[in-house]
């Protein structure tokens, strides 16, 4: 075996070690060729950014310099990938791509040890319906750190409990369940099951928990490394986020997806929290004023980074004085003119670098209260969004365009910070 084939094994033998993969770069920086040196330098630079949660003001930066400077050959290495029947490889993470989209569990089985000898294999998406119990025979199943089971609203809480209760059941960091049909049945599988010690990041957007599953993901002892929770859209209320609020285990939470936070007594709840203090990402889709001033204004969001919040709560925000390390900003549904003027006037906000108000009814007034903004000048460096500029001057357009640098109706294009593909969809 050649001394290149020994050093990729080695790295597919051992997919949650850097060390394979930087002994591998140093190798190929060795050898001196133009291909090998950006190909090193690409897989320390994504090494490097790997730990960086994506909401941190560093990643976006990070990441399109990476885009830039090796986007061209990315499509070039991913042709070095056999093509296998039913699978899909996944993007490229730490240097190497790392996980496959396979149509079944049967389909995993009879092909996992080919995936697993040819990528260093730690993420799994499965598309479509199965039996879960095939997975019970494959001899890398247990491998897998990152599961998401994308079958569109087909997945439910029994076929969570006979998935979670595999005996190979892997030692998953990251478990993406969105848009399933996932219910109080599913939750309590989730919550009960000693497999998930290791999870922390946990997405179950769009599902259908009440009260009941909220509150049994609460209070299991095996969730307490969560940092990252994304619960919103579903049909829990007041009863559910206070147990949220009140649940040590969820102590370590820096990003929560909360959605509706149980009106007036559920952001209380939150605002009051002596566990949900380390939150940086946090997303409240609430509609009542009272319910989102009383979250913005807890200490509790001093140190957000990023905030998706509901349009009517945009006042709330620029008269917070808790919202100062804030750098990334995003409304649901209209901004208005007023909106936009509060917040161009608000001193709290001069760390922002990024503000989406694509959602927006915004005439020249508002635009040009963000173009005359002395608190705003970052969004230079970062990108100001608001998706339609059919309300605007052209003059109003002009004076966006000298102030930010992009213009507002379009993410800004490489030179600014672009829409980046995902790694994997779910990290």
């Amino acid at each position: 075996m050649s001394e290149r084939k020994q050093l990729l094994a080695a790295i597919c033998a051992n997919p949650e070690e850097d060390t394979p993969r930087l002994a591998f770069a140093d190798w190929l920086e060795e050898q001196g060729g133009a291909d090998d040196v950006a190909r090193a330098g690409f897989i320390r630079a994504q090494i490097a950014l790997d730990p960086l949660p994506r909401y941190r003001p560093d990643w976006l930066p990070a990441a399109h310099d990476i885009l830039r400077r090796w986007g061209s050959k990315i499509a070039e290495w991913r042709l070095e990938l056999p093509n296998i029947p039913g699978v899909t490889w996944g993007q490229f993470r730490r240097g190497f791509v790392d996980s496959v989209s396979v149509s079944s569990a049967k389909n995993f089985v009879q092909k996992g040890g080919r995936i697993a000898a040819t990528v260093p294999l730690l993420g799994l998406s499965l598309t479509d319906r199965n039996e879960f119990a095939a997975f019970g025979r494959s001899p890398v199943f247990n491998r897998i750190r990152r599961l998401q089971i994308a079958h569109g609203r087909s997945f439910t809480g029994a076929h969570t409990r006979e998935l979670l209760a595999l005996a190979n059941c892997p030692r998953l960091a990251h478990l993406d369940l969105a848009t399933e049909a996932i219910d109080d049945e599913g939750a309590a599988a989730i919550a009960t099951c000693p497999n998930l010690a290791a999870l922390t990041d946990l997405r179950l957007s769009e599902n259908r928990m009440s009260d009941v599953g909220l509150t049994a993901l609460a209070q299991s002892p095996h969730l307490s490394n969560l940092r990252a929770l994304h619960i919103d859209r579903n049909i829990g209320g007041t009863t559910g986020v206070r147990a949220l609020a009140e649940s040590p285990n969820l102590a370590g939470l820096r990003e929560l997806h909360l959605g509706y936070c149980g009106g007036p007594d559920g952001a209380r709840a939150l605002a009051t929290s002596k566990f949900l203090t380390k939150l940086e990402d946090l997303t409240v889709l609430d509609s009542v004023v009272e319910s989102l001033e009383t979250v913005v204004n807890s200490p509790n969001a001093a140190g957000l980074i990023r905030l998706r919040i509901t349009a009517r709560g945009a006042k709330a925000v620029a008269a917070s004085p808790h919202m100062r390390n804030l750098r990334e900003l995003e409304f649901i549904q209209h901004a208005t003119d007023d909106d936009a003027v509060a917040l161009a006037n608000s001193p709290h906000l001069a760390n922002l670098r990024r503000l989406n108000l694509s959602s927006n009814i915004i005439s020249d007034k508002g635009a040009k209260a963000l173009a005359e903004s002395p608190y705003l000048g970052g969004l230079c460096e970062g990108w100001l969004f608001l998706g339609s500029t059919s309300n605007l001057t052209k003059d109003v357009v002009s004076a966006l365009l000298n102030r930010f640098g992009h213009h507002p109706a379009h993410t800004p294009a490489p030179g600014g910070f672009p829409s980046l593909p995902e790694n994997v969809r779910f990290s």
